[in-house]
């Protein structure tokens, strides 16, 4: 009977814990040498590390060569159908002729400016220096006015007897040379400099400036 109470009375497996070792649990056995299986901290850290680590990609070719597929057209989604595909490249087709055909507009813009000025009406050349304004809001645009030969007649409205007219020309003169030094530079070339500065200081009209 003493024999089975003190077997009914052994502790319970013990439980310690090293900060340098980890937790080590205790066999249930009073008796036996062994301490169990060791988790460390490091250990932990390993497994949950390897768990989420991503898997390589194979050596395969086919492999590769479908994952390249997968990210070549950066602007159609992956898991796209093939009329959503279509529709993205129909979208860029478009964008790219609707580029071209403002690149187009603003060269022949130029050209009237620079031709037909003395045939046109006030509020025709006040038009028409808006729309100029609004295509070269984009820099490429806005850039290449001087090749068509539409900065220098620009220039010159800045000093035009009609304030609305003065007005839009210097606003299409900043819009083209904002943060393009390309344009600056011709700008300078082009002696715009001091029509400007005059405007800025003498201008009567509020609404010009």
């Amino acid at each position: 009977m003493g024999d089975s109470q003190q077997g009914s009375d052994a502790p319970p497996p013990a439980l310690t814990y090293n900060p340098q070792q980890g937790t080590r649990f205790h066999t249930l056995s009073a008796d036996s040498a062994d301490t169990g299986p060791l988790i460390t901290p490091s250990s932990a850290a390993g497994a949950a590390a390897s768990a989420d680590a991503p898997v390589p990609l194979s050596d395969d070719p086919s492999s590769r060569l479908v994952k390249i597929r997968e990210v070549r057209d950066a602007g159609v989604r992956d898991h796209a159908t093939p009329v959503e595909r279509a529709e993205a490249q129909m979208r860029k087709a478009l964008s790219t002729m609707q580029a071209i055909d403002e690149t187009k507009r603003v060269k022949v813009l130029a050209q009237q400016l620079n031709s037909s000025l003395s045939e046109m009406e006030e509020y025709q050349v006040e038009a028409l220096l808006e729309e100029l304004q609004y295509l070269c809001e984009d820099i490429d645009r806005a850039s290449v006015l001087h090749a068509f030969k539409g900065l220098a007649p620009t220039l010159h409205l800045l000093s035009s007897p009609h304030a609305g007219i003065r007005q839009r020309a210097a606003y299409l003169v900043g819009t083209c040379a904002q943060n393009n030094p390309k344009v600056q530079q011709q700008v300078l070339e082009l002696g715009g400099l001091p029509p400007l500065i005059h405007l800025a200081r003498e201008e009567q009209n509020i609404d010009v400036l």
